[in-house]
């Protein structure tokens, strides 16, 4: 899709919410390796939450496949609001793919974008969303280097305080983060609370556990990144002047995420990976 620019976000439909009587198929052609199918029944859907910096109206562009040879369709709901329908022509086969175009009108922060069945049958790959003059902050995992894990908010937890630390690919939004550059570093915004990643009360000590908290403008919540070696890099608190690790450098799932004086090991180096692209 040649209109689409290069900072919208994209979702994999696969990573979205979907019901137990649709499937994950793995395709070697789709997005990421792989696809929802069996959208076939009146209970059957795909939810994506989005996550947008203003309210307004939004491109959504869905990547899909439909094999039937006519044009099939879904329901479109937002936010669990009122359905509209979105038609797509036949592609090739089951393993090609096609693009379609829909308009919606979102709230600031978190929303929901929810396929239905509708006409025959089609399959969802991804979406991509995006907003012409507004830069959407891309969404990244956040993997150790020491231990392969994922930077997370423990137990995908809301609250203001909950602590960060790694686990293991759970598929879960905890584990997704909004990069959003400003002029001292980068915030760090999670995706499942929308709360930014931070030294609590703006503790320069070694030791001290991250988590989240909602914006402070404080630069306790701004990270200075530092490119390592071979893609990696150190993410520096910038009130603090320490970077974020893994504290002893563990392996274990439901390790903290502290900020130690920088020294240069593994565990204080992190790899950001796309989501949706990788």
């Amino acid at each position: 899709m040649g209109s689409i620019p290069l900072d919208a976000q994209q979702y994999e439909a696969e990573k979205a919410v979907r019901t137990s009587d649709t499937s994950l198929v793995t395709d070697g052609n789709a997005s990421n390796g792989s696809k929802v199918g069996n959208i076939n029944n009146a209970t059957s859907s795909v939810t994506f939450t989005v996550h947008v910096p203003t309210a307004g109206s939004y491109t959504v562009n869905v990547r899909y496949d439909n094999g039937t040879g006519a044009t099939s369709t879904h329901n479109v709901s937002v936010n669990g609001g009122t359905a509209s329908t979105l038609s797509y022509p036949a592609t090739v086969n089951w393993g090609r793919y096609g693009w379609v175009q829909k308009t919606v009108t979102l709230n600031a922060g978190a929303n929901t974008i929810a396929f239905t069945k509708g006409t025959s049958y089609a399959e969802l790959d991804a979406i991509q969303l995006y907003q012409p003059a507004t830069a959407l902050d891309p969404q990244f995992r956040i993997t150790n280097r020491n231990s392969g894990k994922y930077l997370e908010i423990a137990g995908a937890s809301l609250a203001d305080g909950a602590g960060a630390g790694q686990w293991g690919d759970t598929g879960n939004a905890c584990q997704v983060w909004n990069i959003h550059p400003v002029s001292t570093g980068l915030q760090l915004f999670n995706v499942n609370s929308g709360k930014l990643l931070e030294i609590p009360g703006a503790q320069t000590a070694d030791g001290v556990r991250a988590g989240q908290w909602g914006p402070t403008g404080n630069l306790t919540q701004v990270w200075a990144p530092t490119i390592a070696t071979g893609g990696w890099w150190t993410l520096t608190n910038a009130n603090s002047g320490k970077p974020i690790e893994i504290a002893g450098a563990s392996t274990a799932d439901g390790a903290y995420a502290q900020q130690r004086t920088a020294d240069g090991t593994p565990t204080q180096q992190w790899r950001l990976i796309r989501e949706g692209i990788q």
